[in-house]
């Protein structure tokens, strides 16, 4: 029997035997629990003997989220609240029969017609009187059935706890208050004494087993986690619904015997994939709140991963908000202890309740699993609403799992927004040990590694909701891929002919190729410098490419890029053809180089030497300068090279030029060992503050006939005929 407190039994049992006093609730004037069920059970039997009963119907008052009420108001306000609902039942339910069962409890024993009515009037007046959305009166009406004699042990406990079975209903509905017990909840009683007489035997024999759901990584598509879940199939009885069995065994007080079970399966199969060599990735396990007062969730743990010599890494503990709200100080100790141990601890259900922004805010969580709810009637509204909830987790640093993901259309969107993960029937059912080892090579779906764990659990801090074009590239020192691109990036390669991702990745593969070698060279140097930009030419558009590196492992390297079309931002400036005019121009130089003078670095803008791509920087050192010189610079001219690109030497020729430049000519060593005379042109820019320099270098076609015969003969006669 699910009694509303194991008072009942004890009040029931001894109310012959006690002698009654006033029987009053000290707190609310009502009658207390013990006169109470004195008192229906002699109406009952009254109205049996009068040949009215059943007249009468039984009423189960409970307020959601007192204890909210109390944490806001604080207690003393608690219990004027208790007394002011006590007067109002009072004032409604004139003439009938109320009990202040203990703490948000009322039950009350009315004729039909009028209670039902009656209890709908009390729910509002007192929700009006709580004034907070999150805080309601529920009732569940139960009416007196006709068979059973009414002065039965058994008849007064099923009676109420139909009662609350119809309350609890609707504990989670916000717009409904009242509910009545129908014969489907009837199916409970049954299942309930089902499972407290068979509870002990199901764990050994095998009725309950462990079944598997997976997870998947969003911007990869790999399979990152499992949720255990427990499932109980009765070879006579039939199968029992998990939301039945769990709370029943909760009622209970049993509830820490089962998630015991699952942890210890879970470690098992965990400890066998290892040994087999399977691909093992972490699994979240389900806690009670109970569970911190039944027992040591901390400590059980402990105990079980170490048994088993199991990474701390691979077990994820998963806890309801509803829990948290209930028994903060006990769960906030509880989880710092997980967390420190090396554990994370995620939130489950998250949305159920109606403090979550607190929760977010006050317990140190990892990740929160969005609860089911939110996919279902899924609109442009609910939309909104999870994108601002994964924006929210990201600012505050947490990893967003969406459950129930059941459709295309709902895991796209949910990858264009950033949510890390997803689980769904979209994905996969649960699903036994077999079926769950299976399971990647079936849907031919990678398994995420640990590296690749650690590499991408960075990404969750980035806020993809924006209108810049943002993208995940991973770079393993031969190869650069895009993982995920955001919806303003996939519309920038939409613009630019790319077929969408696959396309882009397939154009970016070959690091050899002219379009290429720039990109990886910049992802090499940010690689080893944490961030860098360039800019190329990509189809004709102007492309500026910024990557900051986000972490590593394995070898692996995780990039989020910025990309901008320079192209359509100089046209909404009205520069399209003074951009275009720049890039014509320097086309003409072999080389454009920026050197930072307070840095004492040179920056390359465009190049010709192959070891140095555009964008990247070299420390402009004299050892640097005589190495290059020695390689590729004509002997006699080495001296007056070295001379010149002397920073304070450039910007001194060129203020004593009156084209405020400083020019050169220097012999260089060509790619087929040849010297040829090129000239280096140093401009000192005015604007910054320490005269910062571009230098230029090109080709001297003067000083090389081949170039143009016929003009070169014209050039030299002029100059030898002045």
């Amino acid at each position: 029997m699910i009694l509303l407190d194991n008072y009942i039994l004890e009040s029931v049992a001894s109310m012959n035997q006690k002698p009654i006093h006033d029987g009053i609730d000290s707190l609310t004037g009502l009658m207390e629990m013990r006169h109470f069920l004195q008192t229906v059970n002699e109406i009952a039997v009254k109205d049996k003997e009068a040949g009215k009963y059943p007249c009468r119907c039984g009423i189960y008052f409970n307020i959601s989220n007192f204890k909210l009420y109390n944490n806001i108001h604080g207690f003393e306000n608690g219990d004027k609240c208790l007394v002011r609902i006590g007067e109002i039942l009072r004032s409604l339910f004139e003439g009938d029969f109320i009990c202040h069962q203990g703490a948000d409890h009322f039950l009350v024993l009315a004729e039909g017609q009028r209670a039902i009515r009656r209890a709908g009037e009390a729910c509002e007046q007192v929700n009006a009187f709580l004034g907070n959305p999150g805080i309601l009166l529920k009732a569940g009406i139960n009416l007196l059935p006709e068979d059973p004699a009414p002065n039965s042990l058994r008849f007064l406990s099923i009676f109420f706890d139909k009662a609350k079975l119809a309350c609890d209903s609707i504990k989670r509905e916000m717009g409904q208050s009242l509910a009545y017990y129908s014969p489907e909840m009837g199916k409970y009683i049954k299942d309930q004494d089902f499972i407290l007489e068979n509870f002990d035997r199901a764990l050994k024999d095998g009725s309950i087993k462990v079944c598997f759901q997976p997870v998947v990584r969003s911007i990869t598509g790999k399979f990152c986690n499992s949720e255990a879940l427990s499932r109980w199939e009765d070879p006579d009885y039939g199968s029992i619904r998990p939301d039945v069995f769990v709370k029943v065994l909760e009622e209970a007080r049993l509830i820490h015997k089962l998630d015991t079970f699952v942890l210890r399966k879970v470690a098992e199969v965990q400890r066998y994939e290892l040994d087999q060599g399977i691909p093992c990735v972490p699994v979240s396990v389900n806690f009670s709140r109970l569970d911190f007062f039944l027992m040591d969730p901390f400590e059980e743990v402990e105990k079980i991963t170490k048994e088993f010599h199991l990474p701390r890494e691979l077990i994820a503990i998963e806890i309801t908000e509803t829990a948290l709200l209930k028994d903060r100080s006990v769960l906030s100790r509880a989880i710092g202890q997980f967390r420190d141990a090396g554990y994370e601890v995620w939130l489950d259900d998250f949305g159920t309740g109606y403090s979550s922004l607190n929760v977010l805010s006050d317990f140190r969580l990892n990740e929160i699993k969005l609860d089911i709810g939110f996919l279902r009637n899924f609109n442009e509204g609910k939309k909104r609403l999870i994108s601002s909830i994964i924006l929210m987790a990201k600012t505050l640093g947490l990893h967003t799992l969406a459950e129930g993901v059941e459709t295309k259309e709902q895991a796209d969107f949910l990858i264009s927004i950033g949510c890390d993960k997803m689980q769904g029937y979209y994905y996969a059912k649960p699903m036994f040990l077999e079926s769950a080892i299976d399971y990647p090579g079936q849907r031919e779906i990678r398994v995420e590694t640990p590296a690749e764990q650690f590499l991408f659990n960075r990404a969750s801090a980035v806020n993809v909701i924006t209108d810049k074009a943002m993208a995940f590239f991973l770079y393993d020192g031969a190869r650069l891929s895009i993982l995920y691109a955001n919806p303003a990036c996939l519309s920038l390669l939409d613009d630019m002919d790319y077929d969408g991702l696959s396309a882009a990745n397939l154009s970016l593969s070959d690091p050899h190729i002219p379009l290429n070698e720039g990109i990886y060279a910049l992802a090499k140097r940010a690689r080893k410098e944490r961030d860098g930009s360039f800019i190329y030419r990509d189809k004709g558009e102007t492309m500026h490419i910024r990557l900051e590196r986000l972490s590593e492992a394995d070898g692996l390297t995780l990039f989020l890029a910025y990309l901008e079309n320079l192209d359509v931002r100089a046209s909404s400036l009205g520069l399209a053809r003074y951009e275009e005019g720049l890039w014509a121009l320097a086309s003409l130089y072999n080389g454009i180089y920026y050197i930072h003078r307070d840095q004492g670095t040179l920056e390359s803008v465009k190049t010709y030497r192959s070891g140095l791509a555009p964008g990247e920087s070299l420390p402009l050192t004299e050892e640097r300068l005589h190495d290059f010189a020695a390689g590729n610079i004509h002997p006699e001219d080495r001296a007056r090279f070295l001379a010149f690109l002397k920073p304070e030497s450039m910007v001194e020729a060129a203020e004593k030029s009156p084209r405020h430049a400083a020019v050169t000519r220097i012999r260089q060593k060509r790619e087929d060992g040849a010297w040829q005379w090129v000239i280096y042109t140093a401009v000192p820019l005015r604007q910054a503050k320490v005269k910062d320099i571009l230098l230029v270098i090109k080709d001297d076609t003067l000083m090389d006939p081949t170039e143009d015969e016929e003009f070169m003969k014209i050039y030299f006669d002029s100059i030898g005929s002045r």
